[in-house]
């Protein structure tokens, strides 16, 4: 092999070298549209016929003439021969991702086969591109055919990178009306008034910026009479500390940082905020409770906002015990629908009516209903208890039977509970099945007393 042979291998190989290290420098970087451009490309080469005397430049030019006479169909043909003629080149990619992106379609299939070859070919036209020129404008064509499927965020950042890799006005344009309606903005904001400590929340589009970020420099509040603090996690920010039947003015400051690079808050954002008082509520301080049947007969209710709580007791007969417990809705939320089929199928409904409860606005109640003096002496056994808000009625006594309640009612809450003088602990091991009884009134263990095990199956 010549000198001049051998130099002119080198040099091919360096620039071959060059080439894959460009390619791996890219700063966008898809793998699906990376394995939608290889499926394109490799469908192109079996469809379509090109002579080796063909100039693939002249075709771009020909096809070009046609994309601007509005006649994007026919078109497409010499895009095609153009890519297959000169592959390396991203012009003949560019131009056909832009015929793709122009043609109108026939029907919904052929919008989605066209909109996908524009995209695959854009991609592919930035990977083939070598120079920072070409890669700003095969950047501003992939950004078009994302806009164009309101993708908003690749948008975004292939018009971002395009100016990096060299300044447009018109990409600029586009960039900086896209970011102001699609960028990192403000989409919600929540009031959560029925907390005990009311905050109120601002969503974003995007995720915050990590690291050691200080957000309260850029959230303003007037109106408070007390202090309020600012947090930020992912992408929401929230103002704590704020009070009921407080008004506010909260102003989200123009320059808050997103985890994206060189986006931040465009403009100040401003909100009234108004904290109303509490929803009325009631609910329990837990999912289950065991009521011994000496001591202890009260069940503690939690209210909110609210003179009168509605009650139904119902107990589930022994029969019933199995099914009861490996029901769906045992431990869990049960509807007042759900109450009648218990009370109707596995139970009997023992009780029923309100009790009157002494409110301190917008402050948590805790409230023990007398489960003795409403209802006396209790057999052992299961029972579930439900607890709603009633509104709306003159007061009564307390409590009181009341077996049809039609009152305007808020959200129900539901706790089960055990009636027993008996607790009992179980463990299994290699010998069986072990188990120890004690009494609930004095914790003392009890002799002689006769256990029975039931199978799924509900037989002993």
């Amino acid at each position: 092999m010549s000198v001049s042979r051998s130099f002119a291998f080198a040099a091919a190989l360096l620039v071959g070298l060059l080439a894959s290290a460009v390619q791996a420098q890219k700063a966008f970087v898809r793998d699906d549209l990376a394995a939608s451009g290889v499926t394109l490309e490799e469908r192109l080469k079996r469809e379509v016929a090109v002579s080796g005397a063909v100039d693939a430049r002249a075709l771009v030019r020909q096809a070009e003439a046609l994309l601007a006479r509005n006649e994007a169909r026919r078109a497409l043909p010499l895009a095609n021969q153009a890519v297959i003629a000169d592959p390396r080149s991203p012009d003949g990619w560019r131009l056909m991702s832009r015929v793709a992106r122009a043609i109108d379609p026939k029907d919904y299939r052929e919008r989605y086969e066209l909109q996908e070859r524009a995209l695959a070919a854009a991609y592919l036209a930035y990977q083939r591109s070598g120079t920072k020129p070409d890669e700003a404008a095969s950047l501003r064509t992939l950004a078009a055919v994302f806009e164009q499927r309101e993708m908003w965020r690749p948008a975004l950042t292939s018009y971002r990178l395009s100016l990096d890799a060299q300044d447009n006005a018109e990409a600029r344009k586009s960039y900086d009306e896209l970011r102001e309606k699609r960028g990192f903005r403000v989409t919600e904001n929540k009031t959560d008034a029925d907390s005990a400590t009311p905050r109120a929340c601002f969503t974003f589009s995007e995720p915050l910026a990590r690291g050691r970020v200080d957000f309260a420099p850029f959230v303003a509040v007037t109106g408070a009479r007390a202090d309020t603090a600012v947090t930020a996690e992912d992408s929401q920010v929230c103002v704590e500390g704020l009070r009921h039947g407080e008004r506010y003015g909260i102003v989200l400051r123009q320059g808050i940082p997103s985890a994206i690079p060189g986006e931040v808050l465009l403009k100040n954002a401003d909100y009234e905020i108004y904290v109303r008082d509490r929803a009325p509520s009631v609910r329990f301080t837990g999912k289950n409770y065991v009521l011994p049947r000496t001591g202890q007969q009260g069940l503690p209710l939690v209210s909110v906002n609210t003179a009168k709580v509605g009650l139904d007791i119902v107990r589930v007969g022994d029969r019933n015990l199995i099914n009861t417990v490996h029901g769906s809705d045992f431990l869990s939320e049960v509807s007042r629908s759900e109450i009648k089929e218990l009370s109707e199928t596995r139970g009997q409904k023992v009780w029923s009516g309100t009790m009157d409860i002494k409110p301190d606005l917008n402050k948590d109640v805790t409230t023990a209903f007398p489960v003795t003096e409403a209802l006396g002496k209790l057999q052992p056994g299961v029972y579930l208890m439900v607890a709603r808000a009633v509104t709306g009625q003159a007061e009564t006594a307390t409590p009181r039977a009341a077996e049809d309640d039609d009152s305007d009612e808020g959200g129900s809450s539901a706790q089960w509970f055990v009636v027993s003088d008996l607790g009992l602990t179980s463990f299994s091991s290699g010998e069986g099945v072990h188990v120890l009884v004690r009494s609930l009134a004095d914790a003392a263990p009890l002799r002689n007393v006769e256990v029975q095990l039931l199978a799924k199956s509900n037989e002993i």
